[in-house]
């Protein structure tokens, strides 16, 4: 893979995790207060379900292991759960801040829904007609 591949396809997703890492190691007083019971949930499940989406991309067209390309969607998905789980360890070296059971499994959850959408997303497009492969064969 060039350079230029790796800005592309790699790059995302590990500025992407940077992202996350620096978000999870600001202070719990740094933080604001959710303005809705358990709204963090739903943010933890969309900032993983992005990474999913990045860790997809990325293993998905890398070329350095064949393997991974084949299985990116489990990968990305078991990569997504232990970065959620991680990160919630992290916590607990955090000034302020606390692991919560309930994060990482929003965390996962998230990565879960993104490897649900990629799977119809690609069993749609395998079952979708290709009008000029049928436009070709058809006789006149």
């Amino acid at each position: 893979m060039t350079q230029h591949g790796f800005w592309r396809y790699q790059f995302p997703a590990i500025a992407w995790a940077t992202v996350i890492f620096g978000i999870s190691s600001l202070p719990g007083s740094v933080l604001p207060e959710s303005p809705l019971p358990q709204l963090d949930k739903v943010f933890h499940a969309g900032i993983f379900f992005i990474f999913c989406l990045l860790l997809n991309y990325a293993l998905r067209n890398q070329s350095h292991f064949p393997i991974v390309s084949t299985y990116h969607l489990v990968i990305s998905l078991v990569i997504v759960i232990a970065y959620g789980i991680s990160d919630e360890l992290h916590q607990t070296v955090v000034p302020g801040r606390t692991p919560d059971f309930y994060d990482a499994l929003a965390d996962s959850l998230g990565g879960l829904a993104c490897t649900l959408y990629l799977l119809v997303r690609t069993n749609r497009a395998d079952h979708m007609p290709d009008s000029g492969r049928d436009a070709g064969s058809q006789s006149p």
